[in-house]
């Protein structure tokens, strides 16, 4: 992560359910190709990363499509 900055934590749904909060940081990260996405929380308790593909396509103005088999964006 990029661009680190101090926020309050916010609470975070984990998909069984559950809710955590994130940690007290937030900043960039680019990923392969060169997608830079910003407002990036670490969250301890999650064991895999998730893109929210509203927030990317509001603020990145992307177009994501999505099949059974791949998504593109």
């Amino acid at each position: 992560m990029h661009e680190l900055q101090d926020i309050q934590s916010c609470p975070v749904g984990l998909p069984n359910g559950q809710h955590t909060t994130t940690t007290i940081k937030e900043g960039s990260v680019v990923l392969d190709g060169g997608l830079k996405l910003t407002n990036v929380l670490y969250v301890p308790k999650l064991n895999c990363n998730l893109i929210c593909v509203s927030q990317m396509m509001n603020e990145l103005k992307y177009v994501v499509q999505c099949t059974d088999k791949l998504c593109v964006a």
